[in-house]
């Protein structure tokens, strides 16, 4: 889809070059010089066509030389992309467009081994085909389990053995390579008979934190479905005397949303309806919606910007005893939730600027792989520092927040029995394009909230001290530092890594 601000581009800039357009628009991908002809293609304005006769040197030229087939990757296949010279009427400065492409497109395509196994996100296609190395990784981890471990179905089957089987032969990566069962995979759960289905969807699920009535009360008192009666709740402000600011920060939350998105629904409806740069919805919407919603909780920060778990660095450096080999750097995320001065982390967001369905790229790719990893990677930072067992009898879960466009959806990972971890994903809710439809905005409001108190629960679990007595805590110190923990006889596999892709050496 192109937008109206890549169109216009053309008659608002001067020298409307390929680069300068890849720069505005944060294009870094292959599919850049796509973008640029076909938004150069619906251009009408007529003052662009009068652009000085002196720059007009074909940089048709200068397309063909260069870009004549733009590489894309898309599931291990080469697409070649032709650019036709009839489709580039218009022309700049042949020279400089020369240079600024072989710059740009050299960046977007150069040729390299990626150092870091799982930094995939500039690529298209974020599923890894599962090559000779992966699938020995995969086999290995399942031989090294025990029997007597493993998730026993009512069936008399094991989990981990019936996807082993499914997955040993997949031709590219699936989370369940990483012994992660999808709730929501109807592919993978049809492997198991209803009994088994429901068991594994039923087991050892902690029940959803719920929100006391009196609060649950004041988010339904913003259920009105006119701009002018939730102009009159929204004047009224939140009222609550005497109001203290810890106790209270949800009603305010829940305040901040609605006062902070109703000029929009007054003003500019089609904010909610019309495409956007995926900075646009992460300012406007997102954090609104769920990062002010962790303002509250005083050693918890929810950092946006392509920030990488610390996390899934661990894991990739884990046995890394030598300062001459490279350090690897955790998986960039849109969004982390990490306690403050800290590494440990308790969710993960993902963001998409277009809604393309369940089907789409972004979805699959983020959706069922990359959150899941990611978010075992901050379930084994609790292994690690707590043993299976104290993960498993407080239940400890992590949260992930897909969004895409005005859509979000919450995944929750838990880890019930055996080598298995589990993922359930809640029915999806969205930023209404009207108030009439206010019904989804505060099923939003209600999600995010549950998800917060649930993140909060597996930190407090998270800080809970065995220690019953100060005879306890004085034998702990003494051997704190003998020996590691030897509490459990097992522990989960871990995150699958990633296999690597090779880029194409563009001369």
């Amino acid at each position: 889809m192109i937008l109206q601000e890549e169109i216009d581009f053309f008659s608002t800039n001067e020298l409307p070059t390929p680069v300068a357009f890849f720069k505005k628009f944060n294009y870094k991908t292959t599919k850049a010089i796509s973008k640029w002809l076909d938004a150069l293609a619906k251009n009408d304005d007529p003052n662009f066509e009068s652009v000085p006769e002196q720059k007009k040197k074909s940089v048709d030229k200068a397309l063909t030389k260069k870009t004549a087939h733009a590489e894309s990757s898309t599931s291990g296949d080469i697409k070649s992309t032709s650019i036709q010279s009839d489709d580039l009427d218009e022309s700049f400065d042949e020279e400089s467009n020369k240079e600024d492409l072989k710059g740009s497109l050299g960046n977007a395509t150069e040729l390299e081994e990626r150092n870091d196994d799982d930094d995939q996100d500039e690529v298209e296609d974020n599923v890894s085909s599962m090559d000779k190395g992966a699938k020995l990784e995969f086999k290995k981890k399942y031989m090294e389990m025990r029997q007597d471990t493993k998730w026993k179905l009512p069936s008399g089957k094991y989990i981990e053995d019936v996807l082993y089987e499914y997955a040993k032969n997949l031709a590219h990566e699936s989370s369940v390579h990483s012994f992660i069962i999808d709730t929501s995979d109807a592919t993978v759960m049809n492997l198991f008979s209803t009994q088994d289905k429901e068991h594994i969807m039923s087991f050892r699920v902690l029940p959803d934190p719920e929100i006391e009535d009196e609060l649950m009360d004041y988010l339904i008192k913003y259920r009105k479905f006119e701009t002018q009666e939730m102009r009159k709740i929204v004047n009224a402000g939140i009222s609550i005397s005497p109001y203290d600011p810890k106790k209270h920060f949800n009603h305010h939350y829940i305040h901040q949303v609605f006062s902070q998105l109703l000029p929009r629904y007054e003003l500019r409806s089609s904010d909610f309806t019309t495409s956007h740069l995926e900075g646009w919805f992460t300012s406007n919407i997102w954090s609104i919606v769920i990062d002010a919603c962790f303002v509250g909780l005083e050693i918890i920060e929810f950092i946006r910007g392509e920030g990488c778990s610390r996390a899934s660095g661990e894991r990739k450096n884990f046995g890394r005893n030598n300062s001459n080999v490279k350090k690897l750097l955790g998986r960039k995320c849109d969004g982390i939730v990490r306690e403050l001065g800290s590494s440990e982390e308790y969710g993960i967001s993902e963001e998409g600027r277009d809604w393309t369905g369940k089907d789409g790229t972004k979805y699959l790719a983020d959706e069922s792989l990359k959150l899941p990893k990611v978010m075992l990677d901050m379930l084994h930072q609790k292994l690690r520092k707590h043993g299976i067992n104290f993960v498993r009898s407080r239940q400890m879960e992590i949260v992930g927040f897909l969004h895409s466009a005005q859509q979000l959806q919450i995944l929750v990972l838990d880890t019930p029995s055996g080598y298995m971890c589990r993922i359930r994903r809640y029915p999806s809710s969205k930023i209404p394009a009207t108030l009439t439809e206010v019904d989804h905005l505060i099923g939003m409001i209600h999600d995010v909230l549950v998800a917060k108190f649930r993140i909060m629960r597996c930190m407090g679990h998270s800080k809970i001290v065995n220690l019953t007595s100060n005879e306890a805590l004085k034998e702990s110190l003494k051997k704190k530092a003998v020996k590691p923990r030897v509490d459990d006889d097992y522990d989960l596999p871990n995150t699958q890594r990633t296999p690597k892709k090779m880029r194409s050496r563009r001369s």
